[in-house]
């Protein structure tokens, strides 16, 4: 009614069909809610960018859908598209539309609940009912939760993905992503559609994790679902039923644990424990609508139960089931992958409106960093180096962990913490290093006291690190300093990995300087590198660059430069490196560059002093005594997991 741009054009059921109206009827033959999208972002309007076009294209749409033609609709979906290139009225153009162009909280959304008086939103607004975690990749954080600071709060793009236990609004997290690479049906991206297992896998990530989970599907030029489509559904649909027919009670093995939390006043659970003959084998913090958890291994107890060690008021009921899952068909749905990566969706919105602050905005994903790097077959026999192009590299160093034992003439073991015996960071005894398949694996143990502990490693130490003992080994900390095993200046520093995948831990590649801190000029005393470091699984925040010690006078910068963090897919290996030159930092990630080039801006140096490498671990909170180790239950679901390192190589630049 509102274009000549319509479905009547077209040769559906002979221009006469209307295919909201079937899919309508099909939900409720179902016994689905059914709910709309209608995109702001009209590529084909004349009137595209005008006052107009909002109230006679958008809101007289959005009457059409809602007045009453297609019933009761749950869900009103609404993005941020904010307009673009497009063939405005048939002229080939680009615009560009202010955030409030829509009128959303001030009139489009009063529109809507007018006409649908019980409808449910989607948006970014304090409005609306559910909100975007800020990826189109079907991922939540482990301990998610609905509960979220205002929209208009500086942190609330920091949060969307996990939530926080003080927000003061109760937005559930409706995790979208395509069936496809894209969201449009392409017969090019035939074979492209994402197995039955992995589906599951996201659905144990997201409706595990109290979200909702929003599968893009879309119909092909008949009108239908492409069969390969269908078939990868109804394959998720089976695995899901086996995931969940095979219900344990006490005495019998499971491996599969679903906890629910009466949430209708709100998700007072702020802690748990799952119990298993007396002993804690599970923990985590929210529990909402829905947490489902997977374990390493069956596990058979006599007694099991759900523990609530911290709650906000007394919560409503909370349950537990256990399930029992074929080992196979676990193995299948949680090492499927899929090489589609984000949409051009998000890689648009993470652009921000303003086309020229794609150098200094952090991304969230790589799709729309620029390829940089060259794959160069750097050792032989082993996965390529990812090296920046336009330029000769040479390699000076490296350790591709091909033994069976961690090479002692490279590697050292940190044992000790600003002066003192970190009693967090494992020792050669405890079992939490091994070099093994090619791979060196660094994890999470526990000791037979109760404390838990992870491995640090490096090429020399920092000054600061030695015994704060009288051992007549000289004054601290200018004492007698072993012989530093590898130190280098300059140069591409490459590391490749697979991060943690559990939370309560972290992992990071980074570099540091003897004697950083020594002084307060950057370049001769050095600076703190960090060129990958993940606190929560699949989450890497900014390259950060310290200098200046770490007292007072400590400062710091970062790429990119807003500090955004970036989301990784944690099943995979990811490559991260660093181009250090005397004018300034690149950083590099799986061959894109990511952020722009850094260490001359204002409060930012280059170090011109050799530096040595960490590959570290450790679990979160024992450094600033949040935990003390004895027993604590907040890392027992980690213990194990494992931090994996192929290589770590370094390159001088060839001039």
């Amino acid at each position: 009614k509102t274009t000549e741009y319509n479905i009547s054009k077209s040769p559906f059921r002979g221009g006469k069909g209307d295919y909201v109206k079937e899919m309508e009827q099909a939900c409720r033959r179902r016994g689905m809610k059914f709910g709309v999208y209608v995109s702001p972002w009209d590529r084909n309007s004349a009137v595209y960018g005008t006052d107009k076009y909002v109230t006679e294209v958008f809101q007289a749409q959005l009457k059409e859908l809602l007045g009453g033609a297609y019933g009761e609709v749950f869900e009103m979906w609404f993005d941020g598209a904010n307009g673009g290139d497009g063939w405005y009225g048939g002229a080939k153009d680009r615009r560009r539309i202010p955030a409030e162009y829509y009128r959303f909280e001030t009139e489009t959304m009063q529109l809507v609940r007018k006409l649908q008086p019980k409808i449910c939103f989607f948006a970014g607004d304090d409005g609306a009912e559910f909100r975007w975690p800020g990826n189109e990749r079907g991922m939540l954080d482990e301990n998610c939760r609905a509960t979220i600071v205002s929209a208009k709060h500086p942190s609330y793009s920091r949060c969307i993905r996990c939530g926080n236990a003080d927000g003061c609004l109760f937005r559930i997290p409706e995790a979208d992503f395509p069936l496809r690479r894209g969201w449009f049906y392409h017969e090019n991206q035939k074979g492209t559609a994402r197995c039955g297992e992995y589906l599951m896998q996201r659905y144990l990530n997201i409706v595990g994790n109290s979200g909702t989970m929003n599968i893009g599907i879309s119909p092909d030029k008949r009108g239908l679902l492409a069969d390969e489509d269908v078939a990868a559904l109804r394959r998720f649909a089976e695995i899901r039923k086996e995931f969940f027919e095979q219900e344990v009670k006490d005495g019998g093995a499971f491996n599969v644990v679903v906890m629910t939390e009466d949430v209708s006043a709100g998700e007072l659970v702020d802690g748990w424990e799952l119990v298993a003959d007396g002993k804690t084998v599970m923990s985590g913090t929210s529990i909402g609508f829905k947490r489902i958890r997977v374990m390493g291994k069956p596990i058979s107890a006599k007694t099991c139960e759900l523990k609530i060690t911290k709650s906000v008021g007394r919560p409503r009921v909370v349950t537990l089931r256990r399930y029992f899952v074929r080992q196979s068909t676990l193995n299948r749905v949680m090492n499927a992958t899929t090489a589609n990566g984000e949409t051009d969706t998000v890689a648009w919105m993470q652009r921000g409106k303003d086309d020229g602050a794609k150098s200094s905005r952090g991304v969230g994903t790589l799709e729309e960093c620029p390829v940089a790097c060259a794959k160069v077959a750097a050792v032989k026999g082993h996965e390529a180096s990812l090296l920046p192009k336009g330029r000769k590299f040479n390699l000076v160093w490296h350790d591709e962990f091909d033994g069976e034992r961690l090479d002692d003439a490279k590697w050292g073991w940190r044992t000790n913490f600003w002066g003192v015996t970190a009693h967090w960071f494992a020792v050669p005894e405890d079992g939490a290093l091994e070099v093994k398949d090619g791979l060196l694996r660094m994890r999470l143990v526990k000791r037979p006291d109760g404390q838990f502990v992870s491995p640090q490693l490096q090429t020399a130490e920092i000054i600061w690190d030695a015994p704060h003992v009288n051992d007549g080994k000289g004054f601290w900390p200018l004492r007698k300093r072993d012989k530093p095993k590898f130190m280098h200046r300059y140069g591409y520093y490459e590391c490749r990995c697979r991060l943690q995948q559990k939370p309560g831990w972290w992992s990071a590649f980074w570099m540091q300087a003897p004697m950083q801190g020594c002084s307060l000029d950057p370049r001769r005393a050095g600076i703190e590198h960090d060129i990958m470091e993940s606190f929560e699984p699949g989450r890497v925040i900014a390259h950060c660059f310290h200098m200046n010690g770490y007292g007072e006078e400590h400062a710091r910068f970062t790429i990119p430069r807003d500090g955004a963090p970036l989301f990784l897919d944690r099943a995979e290996f990811h490559t991260f490196g660093l181009l250090w030159e005397p004018d300034g930092y690149t950083v590099y990630v799986d061959g894109r560059q990511h952020g722009a080039k850094v260490g001359n801006g204002k409060g930012e140096a280059v170090s011109e002093t050799e530096e040595f490498i960490l590959l570290t671990t450790e679990a979160k909170g024992y450094r600033n005594n949040h935990m003390t180790g004895k027993g604590s239950p907040a890392l027992v679901g980690a213990v194990g997991d494992e931090f994996l390192v192929d290589f770590v190589r370094v390159f001088d630049v060839v001039e």
